[in-house]
């Protein structure tokens, strides 16, 4: 989740800073179930385009990880007005 410049943190939480990246980002308005079909539209994206996803092994580091923003509370708004970005990072 971005913070402001200078944010710290007490444990267990972590504040890591990551390089610019290029990623594909879905915008996805609805319920969490959605995130799936998210997922499989970026896929079917990077095949067409012929765009490498970055690592995907376990190890890789941070800024190369998929990663999903969640923009709202579902305890505050109703799930057909959720916000989640779908972020998938490229290669190289």
């Amino acid at each position: 989740m971005p913070v402001p410049a200078g944010t710290t943190a007490r444990g267990p939480l972590t504040v890591h800073e990551l390089p610019a990246r290029t990623a594909v980002v879905a915008r996805v308005e609805g319920p969490y179930s959605l995130i799936n079909e998210a997922h499989a539209r970026i896929e079917a994206f990077l095949h067409d385009e012929g765009l490498a996803r970055a690592h995907r092994e376990a190890d890789a580091p941070l800024e190369q990880k998929t990663c999903n923003v969640y923009v709202n509370d579902p305890g505050s708004v109703e799930p057909e007005r959720l916000l989640t970005h779908v972020c998938v990072p490229l290669a190289g």
